[in-house]
């Protein structure tokens, strides 16, 4: 089973994915990464093979973008709000549900 991390780079970079070799354009910023290696995971991989790293790199990089464009509001659009809910529900959704004992 293969660690996975959500690592910040200072820097954009090109380069091949960790998991599948693809070749990959990686932004400044957050990215989920391979904990041995360093190596970095792209979307595609990272969603199939680490989702709750990948939901909650899609949810910062969602509150990024909403901070910087509604920086100036004093209530961000309901598109912003709309777009941090999915996100949200999206990292909430992949946690298993707990289990409960029958009372």
């Amino acid at each position: 089973m293969t660690d996975f991390a959500i690592a910040l780079a200072p820097e954009p970079r090109n380069g091949l994915c960790g998991m599948c070799g693809e070749a990959a354009l990686w932004k400044k910023g957050p990215r989920v990464c391979i904990l041995e290696s360093g190596s970095p995971v792209c979307r595609e991989c990272a969603q199939n093979h680490a989702p709750q790293h990948f939901a909650l790199l899609d949810l910062a990089i969602s509150a990024e973008r909403v901070g910087k464009a509604c920086k100036h509001l004093l209530t961000p659009p309901m598109e912003s709000l709309l777009e941090l809910n999915r996100a949200a529900e999206t990292f909430a959704l992949t946690f298993p549900a707990p289990l409960r004992k029958a009372a």
